[in-house]
Parts: structure tokens; sequence; C-alpha cells
């Protein structure tokens, strides 16, 4: 096989993904690290949304893979072809922006028809595909007017045109809905699903709203400072989030997070209340200590690779904020599961010599071990769909009296605030169940649907 000898990963691709990233990132010359170790495979026809807060690495990514940004480590491959030097021209790649970055002096149907008049597209096979895309986008009647005329959602149609007659082989969308107003974004949302179906496309997708990755997307990648967090379908995001992270960004109202003690079986909050767990549940608990104790011993134990693990790591701590470390992930497959478990440590002090990683994860493995045996803080989580008004004739295995604060009616719905454990708790309520601000109420939460995290790495337990 034709190896490329720089970057030492093959011409072609043994694998038969559409596209993959393998092991990319993204350091700029100023030295600022924008995406670490982003692996992907789309399948032909997936809709793939990347999904973030503001700097979060997704449209850095989009644009490694359009070809705006070089690929600083790692393997990108476009229909099995190794693509990190491929100019963007080549790629066959269409880019639908957030500024819709249209010509105002040219009409819709020259807005349309410009990329094709570039590549020099035969007259009559431009019109063609024209005509034809503007039948999908309901474009037919504005092809004479200019963008001035047009409303934000017909632009936003217009730059979609633009993509669609290039028979490209795959979309890349950055924000493209970010500009329109509520409603408009519903309707787009609905069109451009519509689209990317009936153009067999493959479409990248980012967006900083999870209501849209949830609603457009057959796969999504949850992203956070860089790195990705979990790469699921959505409702497996949703109902199985990997950390606190992905559990408090997927989701509108978030997921509820409260503090607890476990011991014994049972979850314990600071008002005293009590949670028996089930026993799935509690072998649930168990088996993640003994996962976890299991994987930080063969770190710290394997000599080898903690030396070489430890002086890479303890070089590379990047300082932030005076208060926090980063640890930039290296290649090795024991560091990717250690940084994937543990991403941060706060050493004692910033000298680069000294060995506070390793004393954080000698620290947590002490934790785990005792974790069976004795009282263990962990993250309580619920969403707020799970909770629900008690009714007279009921006797819930755990009920909490509770006060409502503020009462967000929706039509639909109600968003309920209360107050719990010293935190908010948010309930979601169908209009069947009428409450008011400062109301008492008796809640009962679904304990089947309870989610656990372990406070020091954020890892879901359950």
């Amino acid at each position: 096989m034709n190896q490329n000898k720089d970057l030492n990963y093959p011409l072609v691709s043994d694998n038969d993904s559409f596209m993959e990233l393998i092991d990319v990132e993204k350091v700029y010359p100023n030295g600022v690290q924008a995406v670490y170790n982003f692996n992907l495979e789309i399948k032909q026809n997936d809709f793939v949304a990347l999904v973030g807060p503001s700097g979060c690495g997704k449209s850095t990514t989009l644009r490694m893979i359009a070809g705006l940004e070089e690929v600083s480590a790692g393997a990108l491959y476009i229909k099995r072809k190794f693509s990190n030097f491929t100019p963007s021209k080549d790629r066959n790649i269409a880019m639908v922006f957030q500024s819709y970055a249209l010509y105002p002096q040219l009409t819709v149907f020259d807005n349309i028809a410009f990329g094709l008049r570039i590549l020099k597209v035969p007259k009559k096979e431009i019109e063609d595909r024209v005509f034809a895309a503007a039948s999908i986008l309901d474009l037919g009647k504005y092809l004479d007017r200019r963008p001035k005329e047009l409303s934000g959602g017909q632009m936003q149609r217009v730059a979609l045109g633009r993509a669609i007659v290039r028979k490209a082989d795959i979309f890349l969308m950055d924000e493209p809905l970010s500009n329109l107003d509520a409603k408009l974004r519903l309707q787009m949302r609905a069109e451009i699903v519509r689209i990317h179906k009936e153009a067999h496309a493959t479409t990248v997708y980012v967006t900083h709203d999870q209501t849209e990755a949830m609603t457009m997307a057959n796969k999504i990648v949850v992203m956070n400072k860089g790195f990705i967090q979990q790469i699921d379908a959505p409702m497996t995001i949703y109902n199985h989030p990997s950390n606190l992270f992905v559990a408090n960004f997927i989701g509108a109202p978030a997921m509820n997070i409260i503090d607890a003690t476990y011991f014994n079986g049972q979850l314990k909050f600071s008002d005293q209340s009590i949670v028996q767990l089930s026993s799935d549940v509690n072998a649930q608990i168990r088996a993640f200590f003994v996962r976890e104790i299991a994987e930080l011993k063969q770190v710290l134990q394997n000599e080898k690779n903690t030396s070489t693990f430890f002086k890479q790591l303890d070089s590379r701590l990047i300082k932030e904020n005076d208060t926090k470390i980063d640890i930039v992930p290296q290649k090795e497959d024991f560091i990717h599961r250690l940084i994937n478990r543990f991403k941060r440590v706060k050493p004692s002090n910033t000298d680069t010599n000294q060995s506070g990683a390793k004393d954080r994860l000698e620290e947590l493995l002490t934790a785990y071990q005792s974790a069976l045996k004795s009282p263990y803080a962990l993250k309580f989580g619920i969403r707020p769909e799970d909770i629900k008004l008690v009714a007279k004739d009921e006797s819930p295995a755990f009920a909490l009296k509770t006060k409502t604060t503020f009462v967000e009616p929706l039509g639909s719905e109600y968003i309920v605030h209360t107050e719990w454990n010293n935190s908010d708790l948010i309930v979601k309520l169908d209009v069947t169940s009428v409450v008011d601000n400062d109301q008492e109420v008796v809640l009962k939460l679904n304990l089947d649907k309870i989610h656990l995290f372990d406070p020091n790495n954020g890892k879901a337990i359950c």
C-alpha cells in the first residue's frame, strides 16, 4: 500500500467510510490548539451535526474538512483518499456559510449558477441544474430577483441552491440558520433535511443550537474545548449522555444535577432525603468502580507507560487562567483512555517537572477503591420531564415537598422552577397540571430515568 511518508498514513484507506478523520488536530502558529484527537467516521448520506458551545472547535473542524484550514496532525480521508493536502477546489465539497455570501449585483439565477460558470459547465447544463435546484427550493418565481429583494429565508435557500447545483460529494454547513428568526429557523430546519434527502447528500452541519442538532441529524458529535465528548444517534445522546457536560448541554431545559452521597445501595441528599436504588443501578455503580480501578491500575503500574506518559504529560501542561491546567493528549492508546477519563489536574504548582498528574490519579485510585465500602459523593441527574406532580391518591416510592419559584407557561406545557437541596430544580409539566408561582407542590421522580455521574471526571456511571 502506498504511504504518506511525512505523516505515515496510507494514501488510500482500507476503511469503506465515505469520509474519515483520524486523530485530527489543529494547532495555530501562535501555539493555540483548537482541536484535539478528533476521530469520526461518516457514511454516505449521513447527516452529521457538530454541536457545542462557541469556541469548542466545531467550525475549525469543518474548515479543515473543506480545506480552508490545514490539518496540523492526523489524517483526513474523503472517499477513501488521503486528503490532507488536496486543494479545496478539488475536494468536490459545497459549503453554505452563516452569512449567505451572495453577490448583491447578481440575480438569483446567476448566484446559483456562479460556481458552475467558474467550472466552465456548458450553458444548457447550467440552466438545467439551476432550474432543477430552484424547483426543489421553491425559488422558480424569484430567479430574476436580486438578493436585496429577498427575505432572509429566501436568501438562505439561494445559498443552498448554489450548493445543490454543484452535485458535490459533501455539503458543509456552518451555522446557516443563526441569522434567522425563530419561526423561520423552524421552517428552514425542515427544508434543509428535505433537501439533504432529495439531493442524496452527505452533510456535515455545524451548530451551537442543540435543538437543531437533535432534530436534523442522524449522528451528533458533541464537542467542548476542542475535545469530542460523545458521538452517537440523537436519542442515544439524550437518554444516555456520556458525561456531565453532555447531560447539561443536550436538552432544553437542561438536566437537573444535584449533589448526593452514595452508600450501601442508597443515595442521600443534603436535606437528609434518601432514594433507595434498584439492584440493577447498584450493579452498574459497582461495575463502574471496578472498571475504573482496573484501568487506573493498568496505567499506574505499567512502568514503561507511566514514565513515558507522565514525562510527556507534565511537560505539556498548559496554564489556563492561573487556576486550571489542560492536559494535551498524546497518540498512545493508554493515554487516550486516560485523557478521556480525566482531562484536568490541579498540580500544587506550575513547575512542569513535578508529577501533579500522577499524584492526582493515585488519589483518584484510592477514592475509587474506598467507594465500594464507604460513602462516596456523586452527581444525581434527572431530566425535567421525568418529574411529575403527585396526585392525591398516589404514594410514590420517593416524593419531595417543595415550592415553586417561577412558572413559565408555554402554551402546550409549563416549565416550573422549584428548589431542592439548595439547587434550582426544573420540572416540565403538561397543561393539565395547573401550577402557579409560590405554590407548594409535591413532586415524584421517575427513578427508572435517573442518571449518576462521577464528580471527579464527570463520566456517566449509569
